[in-house]
């Protein structure tokens, strides 16, 4: 093994330890100096939201009441399709009349605990290794 690459990559760690404690002092900083405008900020968003859902219902009654799809500021009214249906019926219809579309998966992690535990035919086990890297290199 090559130790200047060790060597490099110690230096890599501790400069990116460097900047990453550089970043979070720097973040404190941001968040206190401008925490009252992140603040003010969210309760826009929040406001926006609100108003939002008022401006819609007033758009969704007036089509109700009109048929009217357009209103002031470009807003528009748009028919989106729909399909309700009770899952456990749907999927019943699907086993008998289109099971091309039913989706069936495999546990992958709780499939390999089993086979890791078991003895199946079609199953190989094998070790692979990998490389582990401590917290701080000791070099």
């Amino acid at each position: 093994m090559n130790t200047t690459n060790l060597v490099k990559l110690k230096q890599l760690q501790e400069e990116k330890a460097v900047l990453h404690a550089q970043y979070v002092a720097n973040k404190k900083i941001f968040d206190d100096t401008f925490a009252s405008l992140l603040d003010e900020r969210n309760g826009k968003e929040i406001e926006i939201e609100e108003l939002k859902e008022v401006i819609n219902a007033e758009c969704l009654g007036d089509y109700d009441t009109t048929g009217v799809k357009t209103f002031q500021g470009g807003l528009k009214i748009r028919l989106n399709n729909k399909v309700d249906y009770k899952p456990e019926v749907a999927l019943e219809w699907a086993n008998v009349n289109m099971p091309v579309i039913i989706k069936k998966t495999l546990d992958k992690r709780a499939f390999e605990k089993f086979a890791n535990e078991s003895d199946l035919d079609f199953v190989t086990l094998r070790k692979e290794p990998s490389v582990t890297y401590p917290a701080e290199l000791r070099i």
